[in-house]
């Protein structure tokens, strides 16, 4: 698992660049779970398909809802919480 966690942050490097090792930590896990729902994603196509039932096609499903704005505000202090927790971890 290390080593995945590794190459993640290799990748976020070769992107971004240097960061610190709490944000590049965070980043790390969200790539992972980001892997994990595409992962589980795949997995109940398969599984629909196998059983006989035809996947829904990508343009046949509902559209996406219009972005929410309270929602973004939220996530956004959300991220800004973790970030200024992240710091505080980062100093001595």
């Amino acid at each position: 698992m290390a080593e995945q966690v590794e190459r993640r942050i290799d990748s976020i490097k070769a992107v971004a660049g240097q960061s610190g090792e709490s944000r590049m930590l965070v980043m790390a896990a969200l790539l992972m779970a980001d892997d994990l729902f595409e992962m589980g994603k795949s997995l109940k196509e398969a599984q629909a398909a196998q059983s006989g039932q035809a996947a829904q096609p990508a343009d046949a499903r509902p559209a996406a809802p219009a972005p929410d704005t309270k929602l973004n505000r939220r996530l956004g202090k959300l991220a800004k919480r973790a970030e200024d927790i992240a710091a505080e971890l980062g100093q001595p």
